[in-house]
């Protein structure tokens, strides 16, 4: 019986192989019909094409991103910080997260203690626009926001500007105490992609330091 095939250049095509097996593959690689390889083919030729979106569209967003690293270190000379502050703030900003890093150059509206290097506020409110985007309903905001909060809460939880603080620091990835805290639950909770997304960056980044 006649089988067709996926050429190499992506080509519904006869197959010829008669004596030795096909370099195209095996029966998963034949079709009965010229229209059931061109079909394949096409499908082929999509899932090519998304895949090179999908990359692309990775690098578009980096890029972006370090688009607006520069910018924030710009900000932060131009609203009258020396290059010594600035040169501090590189220092953490290089190990953390990429799409963190720009909140390193910008002053934190709290005064507490780990705000002298790294505004929560802003990089949290970043990630809540990137991951529920502008059309959050009235209830999910309530919620929201009362996490956001100050520390002391009642529940006995932390804020969601703590989770974003640690995060922002290179030493969690396989840390069981991060693994297992608070921080990371409430984070997983309110924020769940973008907790996803940086602990996959630090772990590949880890991994490839390693």
């Amino acid at each position: 019986m006649k089988k067709f095939h996926v050429s190499a250049s992506g080509n519904p095509e006869p197959c010829t192989a008669t004596k030795r097996a096909c370099p195209r593959g095996g029966e998963e690689a034949h079709f009965a019909s010229q229209k059931d390889a061109a079909t394949a083919a096409i499908q082929e030729q999509l899932r090519t094409t998304e895949t090179r979106i999908a990359e692309l569209d990775k690098e578009h967003k980096e890029v972006q991103t370090r688009v607006r690293i520069q910018e924030a270190r710009v900000r932060f000379l131009e609203d009258g910080h020396s290059a010594r502050e600035l040169h501090e703030r590189e220092l953490f900003a290089e190990s953390a997260p990429l799409e963190l890093r720009e909140h390193f150059y910008s002053d934190s509206p709290f005064n507490w203690d780990w705000s002298e290097t790294f505004n929560a506020s802003g990089a949290t409110h970043a990630l809540i626009t990137a991951e529920h985007g502008q059309g959050r309903s009235a209830a999910k905001d309530a919620a929201l926001h009362a996490r956001l909060g100050h520390r002391g809460r009642q529940d006995g939880k932390p804020p969601l500007l703590d989770s974003v603080t640690r995060i922002a620091r290179p030493d969690f990835v396989n840390d069981n105490e991060w693994q297992d805290s608070d921080e990371r639950a409430v984070m997983a909770t309110h924020l769940p992609n973008a907790l996803a997304r940086i602990e996959k960056e630090v772990a590949v980044g880890n991994t490839t330091a390693a």
